[in-house]
């Protein structure tokens, strides 16, 4: 027969054992980017139905979304709601604008410029000598 001090700690062990072994693994979920998913991925968040996934949509057609904790501005979604999903959501970064394919005015070269006259010179005697 097994002590009970023993038995005791073994149920112990057990115990903390599964504690820390969920806190570890969270339940597992499909990773959404809340700035491109479709209706039915956004419902594939938890707690998320059809009104706040059409919610996210719309409030996502004027504001994309910067950062995760911008899904609590949507009506509907407080603090608890969001920390369901927190695991969930992904974002993609906001697409930047193309840079001008124009030099900036400060950097252009006059032609009378001595830089610009040493660059002609040089492809002078680079055409010369071929």
């Amino acid at each position: 027969m097994i002590c009970p001090v023993i038995t005791r700690f073994i149920i112990f062990a057990v115990f903390i054992l599964q504690a820390f072994t969920a806190k570890a693994n969270p339940k597992s979920c499909h990773i959404v980017n809340i700035n491109t998913a479709s209706r039915s991925e956004l419902m594939s968040l938890p707690s998320i139905g059809e009104t706040k996934a059409t919610a996210i949509l719309t409030w996502r057609e004027k504001h994309p979304f910067l950062k995760p904790q911008d899904l609590m501005a949507v009506k509907g979604i407080g603090e608890k709601t969001f920390n369901k999903m927190k695991p969930c959501i992904a974002i993609t970064p906001l697409p930047q604008a193309p840079l001008s394919q124009t030099p900036h005015p400060q950097t252009q070269l006059s032609d009378n410029s001595p830089i610009s006259s040493q660059v002609q010179s040089q492809e002078n005697i680079i055409n010369k000598s071929f």
